[in-house]
């Protein structure tokens, strides 16, 4: 199974042939928050990964939220085409329905048996942060801190290099662009996520850990879903485009 990444988010900012959804709820007027984020149970979404590693996955919630008890936490699994029915990875997600998505944990299966189970509930991945308007181009705010991450193969690093991992990230709404999809066109903010990865390796000093440039940009209709992801990788100071993720189907309805 190929170890990747994880990535999803669900959005907003849709422009139809002869109607439009605004981003910000028209000319700042309030949003319907619950709907940001389309996480319906049996709602799923598939891409198209091409770059360093092709090939096709889908995202679908397994259930409703509340499946924690208290909690609106969910399962959101996801699937490679070419790998057995029983081998997926499964992510916690929390979307209070009011202003943010964090990630929770993840679990990896292969051939039915769980292989990683880890949560960071306690510093969670904020991943999408809206307001009662909904997002503007210049938003921002802290996605992720956190150390001692201990399974550097979900983000494709061989633990030669790193025993645990460390993240310090910033996110920001840097753009907007168009996007085709089944003869619409769809208007994504593109959300950059960037910052610090730390190669954090049994004794040795802190000090002496080594820090990479991270990023990777979202790009995101509200009331849809993600439409499109890039992930990057440092070489010599630069930041050079590897694995792109495209949406190529779904059930979610296009926004009207």
């Amino acid at each position: 199974m190929r170890q990747f990444l994880l990535v999803l988010i669900a959005g907003l900012a849709i422009v139809l042939g002869g109607c439009t959804t605004s981003t910000d709820g028209g000319g700042g007027n309030d949003i319907d928050t619950q709907a940001f984020y389309p996480n319906d149970k049996d709602n799923y979404w598939t891409y198209e990964v091409t770059g360093n590693d092709p090939h096709t996955e889908t995202w679908t919630f397994i259930d409703d939220p509340g499946y924690v008890l208290l909690k609106d936490q969910q399962l959101m699994r996801i699937h490679e085409e070419n790998d057995p029915a029983d081998t997926y990875i499964d992510v916690t997600l929390e979307d209070n329905e009011e202003d943010s998505l964090v990630y929770e944990g993840i679990e990896i299966y292969e051939d039915g048996s769980r292989k990683i189970r880890f949560f960071w509930d306690d510093d969670p991945w904020l991943l999408l942060n809206w307001q009662s308007d909904g997002l503007d181009v210049g938003d921002s705010w802290n996605s992720w801190s956190i150390t001692g991450f201990r399974y550097p193969v979900v983000f494709g690093i061989s633990d030669i290099l790193a025993d645990e991992l460390g993240f310090d990230l910033t996110a920001e709404v840097a753009d907007t662009e168009e996007f085709d999809y089944a003869g619409d066109t769809l208007t994504a903010y593109i959300i950059e996520i960037t910052g610090k990865i730390t190669f954090e390796l049994d004794g040795v000093d802190p000090e002496d850990w080594e820090d990479y440039n991270f990023q990777k940009d979202y790009h995101f209709v509200p009331e849809f879903g993600f439409v499109a992801i890039q992930e990057y990788t440092e070489q010599y100071g630069q930041m050079i485009p590897t694995n792109l993720w495209t949406l190529t189907d779904t059930n979610v309805p296009v926004p009207e």
